[in-house]
């Protein structure tokens, strides 16, 4: 069971993590050319796109379609994992051993694995721009490998703060 707990917390620190990086970075500088997409990713509201063009705000609605799906997740894990916060450290440092390898690994070939995780979650297509376009200027590939820095960042902290956190046995 401690196996368990300690593998749903995992998820939910690289979903948290994830979401956090996800909101919190497009609003900050220098990534705040254009304010409309975290808005839109709040809201839904397809108005505050109204500078990109169709090509554009379909790849948006895709990307607000899985932020949404991995708030959902994050949504539905949390109450099982508060249920019963056990933690196995060791299980927990090896997850964050294997994480940060693959991880380092992608890094270093950011735009081989930027291409793939677009070809897996948006198979239809619609994730190539021209360099001009207003989606690539907002948020030009080295943000994300930025982001993406900062999401494995993050999930590390996390891990070790709730690494530390004493919670009582159930």
């Amino acid at each position: 069971m401690k196996n368990k707990t300690t593998n749903l917390l995992f998820v939910l620190i690289i979903l948290f993590s994830l979401l956090f990086v996800t909101f919190f970075i497009p609003l900050h500088k220098p990534f705040s050319g254009n304010n409309s997409v975290v808005p839109y990713l709040v809201t839904g509201d397809v108005d505050k796109l109204e500078e990109f063009d169709d090509n554009e705000i379909s790849h948006m609605e895709d990307v607000r379609d899985l932020v949404m799906l991995a708030i959902t997740i994050f949504l539905v894990l949390l109450p099982m994992y508060v249920a019963k916060p056990i933690i196995d450290n060791k299980n927990l440092k090896k997850k964050i051993i294997w994480f940060d390898i693959i991880l380092l690994i992608c890094l270093i070939f950011f735009n081989i694995f930027f291409k793939i995780f677009h070809m897996l979650f948006f198979p239809q297509g619609n994730y190539s721009f021209a360099a001009d376009s207003l989606l690539i200027q907002t948020y030009p590939l080295s943000f994300f490998f930025w982001m993406f820095f900062f999401w494995i960042f993050l999930v590390n902290i996390l891990v070790i703060f709730i690494k530390n956190i004493e919670f009582p046995n159930k």
